[in-house]
């Protein structure tokens, strides 16, 4: 899990959704997205429900995150 590499725990949901979004855009590339775009959600934040049940307690938080 992406979560799991975070040693900072400094990645939070929204941005964990728009990181997934890219992974899964990239992996049903070409003629596969076209098979798989009905299913995904037209937007990053549309993942949020499905991360949500997943995320650790820091990436659940309000606000952004701590500047580095």
């Amino acid at each position: 899990m992406l979560w799991d590499r975070d040693e900072l725990k400094q990645i939070r949901l929204g941005e964990m959704c728009e990181e997934v979004y890219s992974h899964l855009y990239t992996m049903f590339s070409g003629d596969d997205l076209a098979d798989y775009q009905t299913a995904l959600p037209d937007l990053p934040q549309g993942l949020k429900p499905w991360l949500r049940e997943i995320a650790p307690d820091y990436a659940r938080k309000g606000g952004a995150p701590k500047k580095k």
